[in-house]
């Protein structure tokens, strides 16, 4: 049997170069020795995607006047003409 793991180190494993963070299937006797010397930890499992819960909602822009976060706090958009320096 085989074993899914993911690397805490890098290192070499069957003739490729695993990286920190690199998913890969191990003997089950090669997973018990990796996982005793901290090179590899159990993949985590697949999560199944539950489709009970509702979808977000987007919020609506509070009226002018109202204090609150402004379009560039909410959104990360600004426009670059209002940086420029009038002339």
């Amino acid at each position: 049997m085989t074993k899914k793991l993911v690397a805490t180190k890098s290192f070499s494993y069957a003739g490729k170069r695993l990286v920190k963070g690199a998913k890969f299937e191990a003997s089950d006797k090669d997973a018990r020795l990796l996982k005793a010397v901290g090179k590899a930890k159990d993949a985590p499992a697949r999560a199944e995607k539950k489709s009970t819960s509702p979808e977000p909602q987007p919020e609506k822009d509070a009226p002018s006047g109202e204090t609150g976060a402004s379009h560039v706090e909410k959104t990360g958009e600004y426009q670059t003409r209002m940086m420029l320096p009038n002339n």
